[in-house]
């Protein structure tokens, strides 16, 4: 397995993991959403990136505004 590919997958890994975090209702930590809005920039899922930034812009009880 190459290096790209490997990197890939913990990527898209790390973004899935993110994912679960922001899930979660009790998870208002605003670094959470930074960091999964990188993630996802990283993996090349640029409409994630886009759609978690507009949320955190938006904010909202669940989804703090950063």
């Amino acid at each position: 397995m190459g290096v790209r590919t490997r990197r890939s997958r913990l990527l898209r890994a790390a973004a899935a993991i993110y994912a679960q975090l922001t899930m979660d209702p009790t998870t208002v930590d605003g670094e959470v959403w930074f960091e999964f809005a990188a993630v996802q920039l990283l993996a090349g899922n640029r409409q994630g990136y886009r759609d978690t930034c507009k949320r955190m812009l938006e904010g909202s009880p669940k989804k703090p505004k950063i």
